[in-house]
């Protein structure tokens, strides 16, 4: 991914989300909807498709509060690859800059996609030709290339597509969509779901979002249709009947109904959901919270932010009063911010008044409401906008880092990307610059290596490992 990923709002009813597309940042508008690792890797046969979730301000897999807090400390150890380019050309080095595996497929997988170890090592999705297939770590071809498009594993199962009509794939339409269907495979490359849904989103909690009726716009975008429920069987244990969801965390997914869309519905909310009603559902399906409110965040810490409805000229409207209700669907905080963000390290961002604080898990205000925006702690701080500048507090409010920067990204390995001028550098937990100011754009630190620029990557001195032209050794 080549674009920055915001920290998202949650499920809102109106607006479309803030998603990376290989080079293209499409912009959100009134809602940021919290996406959560359902977009696949591959855009078919000449379309790459990055996460809409790996995100600076929500963990790319929008995990619960404690997982999210294991990843903080220890990111290192789940991807030991950083995908390169070279003479038109895809594969992957190590953390040295060294070649692991020869540039030689049309497209790979990009290393920002937070997937678990052992689903690394079950395959990469690569692109050779103009079919997708899987290689394994050492650049071994496991599973031959024969898919549309192809994601990578998660929980022991990736979701794959082919093509309705074989003669649909046209190289010189690269803004075509034509019809697939999708379905899942094992490590082997069985099928365990045949391809027979307009969309299959990755698994969360031995879950998985399928669309059955739709028309596949987008990956995983559809129009129409409704979404419902598999399990790792392939099994359709939740019905498809909702006009929207989400991926399960905490146990819980959200869902929509009376929903209509606009421009492709995905399991993340993303196309620009118009309308409905949100609610919460458990792995049966049963309602844990029936759908009444006008829009709704994931849980985290046992809690997720809910949007209340009221009643506008006879017709209930969402109404931009936030609170928090728990997995047994009681509501905990009641509804009184103009904005609200989940849980992290037992804090939420929370807006009244035109301006951010923080409250705790019981409702009180932790840091007061000064702040013009402010995103989730992450690494133990949390970033933060005074007059026009961004720095970081920690949980007590206090500033640790003084906002003088024009933006920045939330701590990684121990570093953040901070921007001044036009320029991005990073600094470490106690403000000092570690890196110099110079770079047109700047990821996290994963596994030791920064991406600086497309293809660029830098160690945490600043010492670029690899770049394009750069000739490594196998």
């Amino acid at each position: 991914m080549l674009g920055r990923l915001l920290e998202a709002s949650p499920h809102g009813a109106k607006g479309r989300p803030y998603c990376t597309k290989a080079v293209l940042s499409v912009a959100s508008a009134t809602w940021l909807f919290l996406a959560v690792g359902c977009r696949p890797a591959a855009w078919g046969s000449d379309r790459p498709c990055v996460s809409a979730c790996a995100s600076e301000g929500a963990a790319s897999r929008s995990a619960s509060e404690n997982t999210r807090q294991k990843e903080d400390a220890n990111a290192a150890g789940v991807w030991p690859l950083f995908d390169v380019m070279e003479n038109s050309g895809s594969g992957y080095i190590d953390r040295n800059g060294t070649i692991v595996i020869p540039p030689v497929y049309e497209m790979v997988t990009s290393h920002y996609w937070r997937v678990a170890e052992e689903d690394w090592a079950r395959g990469l999705p690569v692109r050779k030709g103009k079919r997708w297939g899987y290689v394994d770590l050492r650049g071994r071809m496991k599973i031959a290339p024969q898919f549309h498009s192809a994601c990578p594993y998660y929980e022991g199962r990736a979701s794959v597509s082919v093509l309705v009509d074989p003669n649909s794939d046209r190289d010189d339409e690269f803004w075509s969509f034509p019809e697939v269907r999708w379905g899942c495979i094992d490590e082997k490359g069985r099928y365990v779901v045949t391809p027979k849904y307009a969309a299959f989103c990755h698994f969360s909690e031995g879950m998985a979002a399928v669309n059955v009726g739709g028309r596949t716009k987008d990956c995983p975008l559809a129009d129409g249709g409704k979404w419902g429920f598999v399990d790792r069987d392939g099994k359709l244990v939740v019905p498809a009947k909702f006009d929207s969801v989400s991926l399960f965390l905490e146990g819980r997914a959200a869902v929509n109904i009376g929903g209509r869309s606009g421009e492709g519905v995905s399991c993340l909310n993303e196309g620009g959901l118009m309308g409905g009603k949100w609610g919460f559902i458990d792995k049966r399906g049963e309602y844990v919270v029936k759908p009444r409110y006008g829009a709704v965040g994931f849980f985290s810490g046992g809690l997720a932010p809910v949007m209340r409805l009221r009643e506008i000229d006879g017709a209930e409207e969402a109404w931009e009063q936030w609170g928090f209700v728990d997995t047994r669907g009681r509501l905990r905080i009641d509804p009184r911010f103009e904005e609200a963000k989940q849980f992290a390290y037992g804090l939420a961002p929370v807006k009244k008044d035109g301006k951010w604080g923080f409250i705790d898990k019981s409702g009180k205000v932790a840091v007061a409401f000064r702040f013009d925006a402010a995103r989730r702690f992450f690494g133990g701080l949390a970033a933060v906008q005074l007059d026009g500048k961004w720095g970081f507090i920690d949980k007590a409010g206090r500033v640790a880092i003084k906002p003088v920067y024009g933006d920045v990204r939330n701590f990684s390995e121990g570093f953040a990307a901070a921007k001044r001028g036009r320029f991005w550098g990073y600094i470490n937990t106690k403000g000092v610059t570690t890196v110099p100011y110079e770079h047109p754009s700047a990821k996290d630190y994963l596994n030791g290596l920064a991406r600086v620029w497309a293809y660029v990557y830098i160690d945490a001195r600043g010492r670029r490992v690899w770049f394009p032209g750069k000739r490594g050794k196998r």
